[in-house]
């Protein structure tokens, strides 16, 4: 995100390989972050997180240089714990 955007949100981005994406930040971190996956398959996002959840619970994810990867069902929508 842009520098001059200290606050902010969007919804509704469409990502590559079938991702909707909601992202919510203050202070140029973020607060909330959800990606809908339409097609299933694996989601890679340049995100820093604690954890990835799906229906309340965690899922596997890898973390490698601030690239969080982790495969995705369709219909299923994920969030991040930072």
């Amino acid at each position: 995100l842009p520098y001059l955007w200290k606050d902010g949100s969007f919804l509704g981005l469409r990502a590559r390989n079938g991702f909707i994406v909601n992202i919510t930040w203050k202070n140029y971190a973020p607060t909330d972050v959800r990606i809908m996956s339409t097609t299933g398959g694996k989601c890679r996002i340049k995100l820093y997180c604690s954890a990835v959840v799906c229906d309340g619970k965690e899922v596997d994810f890898t973390h490698i240089d601030n690239v969080t990867e982790f495969e995705t069902a369709l219909g299923k929508e994920y969030s991040f714990r930072f």
